[in-house]
């Protein structure tokens, strides 16, 4: 029942058209909240995208997640990236080459790590007010144990001062903002001894919404 007397609420954002490529910094009123109090738009398996070189081919249309890079990606609005890894090194000529492929339950994109931290640091550098979680939600050995030191040293080579360090993981969104212009990705996986515990937050949960 409809109460004709019943005053209204006048929220502003009725009507709000909103641009995926920079949605977050267009709604101040979620400056009032943490990221782990928002409802954030994220990509399964982020890495398994159309585009990746999958050699077994009869399992592709299986394995693909997502239509495009971690870059379109976050251009169309996704800021939770839900990420599979398995740790792979190649020895050519004496060398040892390491690599971190990204993965649908062990049918690879071969998508590497690098791609990932490339991507999202060209986004932020045109979009910097928008903010990114990284879920490892699993990190899995390939051809060898998976190498979690190597793994956390090339992350936080390699984002460095994009990272939100956890002791701030709790503060709001304008609350990061005003603590730092460049925060902006908070990484979370599972605790491990070689996960550098200044970059590394907790590990996200997952849930089915529905029947799997």
């Amino acid at each position: 029942m409809n109460d004709s007397n019943e005053t209204q609420p006048n929220f502003k954002y009725g009507n709000y058209k909103p641009t995926l490529n920079d949605w977050m910094s267009n709604i101040p009123i979620i400056e009032n909240l943490t990221l782990g109090e928002l409802i954030l738009p994220g990509a399964h398996n982020a890495g398994s995208d159309k585009n990746g070189n999958y050699i077994w081919a009869p399992t592709m249309h299986w394995s693909v997640c997502q239509n495009d890079s971690f870059y379109y990606q976050l251009m169309n609005g996704a800021r939770v990236f839900d990420i599979r890894l398995e740790f792979d090194m190649n020895i050519r000529n004496g060398n040892s080459y390491l690599f971190f492929y990204f993965h649908h339950n062990g049918v690879r994109s071969y998508r590497e790590l690098s791609q990932l931290a490339q991507d999202v640091s060209s986004f932020l550098a045109h979009h910097p007010d928008e903010f990114i979680i990284f879920d490892f939600h699993k990190l899995d050995r390939g051809n060898r144990p998976f190498n979690f030191k190597e793994f956390s040293d090339r992350l936080v080579r390699s984002l460095g001062k994009l990272i939100i360090p956890p002791e701030h993981s709790r503060k709001t969104l304008g609350q990061l903002k005003h603590i730092s212009r460049t925060q902006r990705v908070l990484l979370a996986a599972d605790h491990h001894p070689d996960l550098d515990p200044q970059a590394f937050c907790w590990s996200v949960q997952h849930k089915w919404s529905g029947s799997a």
